[in-house]
């Protein structure tokens, strides 16, 4: 169904360090990441937030990740927030463009295949596989579920 599953946490982070912001399932999103959270948890909830907190309240542009703490959470009018294997590493994050499907630099004609905002349940020709610890669950490899324990 998209969240990690029980004893994982949903945790967004720039895990590449490449300002590209993607999901992964860990028992606590604070570091150490593998061991059970102690006192309040700072995980981040599954869909991505509306506005990030310390973000400034600006816009992503084209191209540009509206996740990433330069950008409130959007993209400017226009865009579309797109889910993507951009960097060809099966890392998915969310990119603006005038349009989700090729070319992107065109505003969409006819139906969209723009993905929402939220991350999805799960991805359509992904196989019944859960993520494993530490993996994206939104790789296509995956259910968009992470493994029991």
């Amino acid at each position: 169904d998209g969240t990690c599953c029980a004893g994982l946490e949903t945790c967004l982070g720039d895990w590449n360090g490449d300002t590209n912001f993607f999901y992964l399932c860990y028992e606590c999103c604070k570091e150490p990441h593998d061991v059970p959270c102690k006192g309040p948890t700072t995980s981040l909830p599954t869909a991505p937030p509306t506005a990030l907190p310390t973000a400034p309240s600006t816009c992503a542009t084209y191209g540009q990740d509206p996740f990433n703490p330069n950008y409130d959470g959007t993209c400017c009018a226009g865009l579309e927030t797109c889910l993507g294997d951009w960097n060809g590493d099966t890392n998915f994050f969310y990119l603006c463009y005038e349009c989700c499907k090729e070319p992107h630099d065109v505003p969409c004609k006819g139906p969209t295949t723009s993905l929402p905002t939220a991350p999805p349940t799960a991805l359509p020709t992904a196989p019944s596989t859960c993520a494993t610890y530490g993996q994206d669950p939104f790789n296509p490899n995956y259910d968009g579920t992470c493994c029991a324990g």
